[in-house]
């Protein structure tokens, strides 16, 4: 494993993933000071230069035993709100947690899970993505192991 550290985000990349951690992209509508938090993406392919937020771009390349994960900072203002009112990043996802319900874009055959979080003080969305049922058993306990590897530091704070 190599450690990734970029914006305030830490993550333990599994050999042969890949990580990359960006900024969000201002979209018109948004607040001046939601337009720059930074976001991780994670996978077990070639990650596409060119990803939407929630990996539009990425995910219709997936095999079905692949994984794709963004971890999105929505900054102090999501803190603590009711949608984020879980405290901490999950360390463990359960394979039945995983449904075509939680895709941001349905795709046949995926299937995904979210949490909403308040972490270092910044509302957090994990958004993880499965190529395929078979990745239940091989890339979710992967996914558990390196969910404790992922930190954020803001102003000092880690989580």
């Amino acid at each position: 494993m190599t450690t990734h550290r970029a914006l305030g985000i830490s993550v333990d990349v599994p050999r042969g993933w890949e990580a990359r951690i960006s900024r969000m992209v201002p979209q018109p509508g948004d607040h001046v000071e939601e337009q720059h938090h930074p976001y991780l993406h994670l996978a077990s392919f070639p990650l596409p230069p060119v990803r939407a937020h929630y990996g539009g771009g990425a995910v219709e390349r997936m095999r079905t035993d692949d994984v794709f994960i963004a971890v999105l900072d929505f900054g102090t203002e999501a803190a603590n709100t009711s949608l984020f009112g879980h405290a901490g990043l999950p360390r463990r996802l359960a394979r039945s947690g995983f449904s075509a319900r939680q895709l941001q874009r349905m795709i046949p055959g995926q299937l995904g899970s979210q949490h909403f979080c308040t972490v270092a003080g910044r509302g957090v969305v994990l958004y993880v993505v499965l190529g395929g049922g078979t990745a239940l058993s091989t890339k979710v306990p992967m996914v558990n192991a390196l969910l404790p590897s992922i930190s954020f530091s803001h102003e000092g704070i880690k989580a």
